[in-house]
């Protein structure tokens, strides 16, 4: 029987229709995962290579995992790879090896388990995704369905069967013909774990700095940069945790736990990071509850009433320090608010000596202009006056000359008038 190649196990129906299912691949010179690789970049187009990098982006972070993890991992291939050779399912690993397969083998190579093949592929989700699953968990009715513990809600509906449906619509909204998304339940169930932790802790900052340390607008930049979808769900998400706070117990014990990623997303910082907001949340919530702890703490403490105690005096004294804090602000602001109001004071002190200065000018300017005009007047007035004694002097002269003249025709008109002579 002719061998047939091997072929890479990650998507072998899409690399069949691309258009090269007529051409066989060269067979394995060495059963290496480099050169397994190598062929199918050979092989597949860009969307092929595209989930190829996804894919080993995945591998590579599971590869960052700890010991125990990996151990365990290892454990679970070995079991299945001792199934795959007492010949209960065929394998990856079954498929990859150097002993040629069968036709039957072949055959049922699409027949791998849908879990192995669904863990395998890792997504990561873009910013618009998660706005878009923002915008989906915050619907009030939505969120009703997965809020709560457990693993069905009030109405008794499985929250996978929740999961299932919000994966399908992520999937239907971000696929397009070069790539297509491929979402399951259990990644969606991953990726809201991950986005309540990111909401948790920028709830944390929200709380801490709202009582005064920041503006409105460094507040908004500090809590967007660390959930950029805070905001959208924050009415939805804080009232469904104030009425459902959990027990002390429960968040002791959920901080010795390792907190689970969305396929390999959440980086060793985001970790310790959410150690640290689980136990500022713990304190938050064992403020309404002081009363009961200070009664079990009169008996014989043990680690978590120690534990407790510690958390308790912890916020006790962020609480002191964000009292002097904000009293330390309220000084501040109202003593600019004094200097404010000096300077404005001020000025308008100024304002009022300018004017009045203005005033004294214009009243100054007023002053000069009515003694000219009274002087003018005082002038035109005696040269009213001399032009008055003038003509007065014109007429008296002319006056005497008149009698004068009359004097003289008297004098002669005697001695010659014309009645006399006759």
């Amino acid at each position: 029987m002719a061998s047939i190649p091997s072929r890479p196990s990650y998507d072998e129906t899409n690399v069949e229709t691309s258009g090269q299912s007529g051409r066989e691949s060269p067979p394995l010179v060495n059963n290496t995962r480099a050169r397994r690789q190598q062929d199918f970049f050979e092989k597949t187009n860009d969307v092929q290579r595209e989930q190829l990098l996804k894919e080993l982006l995945f591998q590579h972070q599971q590869l960052q995992q700890p010991s125990i993890q990996r151990l365990l991992v290892h454990a679970k291939s070995s079991n299945a790879i001792e199934r795959d050779r007492n010949g209960l399912r065929p394998s990856a690993v079954s498929r990859a090896s150097t002993a040629t397969p069968t036709s039957s083998a072949r055959s049922s190579v699409p027949s791998i388990n849908n879990k192995a093949a669904k863990r395998a592929k890792a997504h990561v989700f873009s910013p618009e995704e998660e706005m878009y699953m923002a915008e989906l968990l915050a619907d009030p009715e939505t969120w009703s369905l997965l809020d709560g513990p457990g693993e069905k809600n009030d109405y008794n509906r499985p929250k996978k069967a929740v999961h299932e449906e919000i994966a399908q619509k992520v999937n239907f909204k971000f696929s397009t013909e070069r790539n297509v998304v491929e979402l399951d339940s259990t990644q969606i169930k991953n990726k809201i774990e991950h986005m309540k932790k990111q909401w948790k802790a920028a709830n944390v900052i929200n709380k801490r700095s709202s009582n005064g340390d920041s503006t409105n607008s460094q507040l908004r930049e500090r809590v967007l940069e660390k959930c950029i979808f805070y905001y959208d769900v924050q009415d939805t998400w804080s009232s469904s945790w104030s009425l459902n706070p959990r027990l002390p117990v429960q968040l002791t014990e959920n901080l010795t736990r390792r907190p689970s990623s969305d396929s390999g997303n959440d980086a060793s910082d985001e970790e310790a990071e959410t150690a640290v907001e689980q136990g500022d949340e713990l304190s938050e919530l064992l403020k309404s509850q002081s009363a009961n702890i200070k009664k079990r703490l009169k008996r014989p403490q043990g680690d978590i009433e120690r534990f407790i105690t510690l958390i308790i005096n912890l916020s006790k004294s962020s609480e002191r320090e964000y009292d002097l804090k904000r009293q330390k602000l309220d000084l501040d602001q109202k003593t600019s608010a004094a200097v404010a109001r000096k300077a404005e004071m001020e000025s308008l002190l100024i304002g009022a000596q300018i004017k009045k200065i203005e005033m004294d000018m214009d009243l100054g300017r007023m002053r000069a202009e009515a003694e000219i005009a009274r002087q003018n007047k005082l002038v035109e007035i005696e040269y009213i006056k001399a032009q008055t004694e003038l003509k007065q002097a014109e007429c008296y002269q002319l006056l005497e000359a008149t009698k004068l003249e009359r004097s003289k025709r008297q004098s002669i008109s005697p001695h010659n008038s014309p009645s006399k002579s006759l």
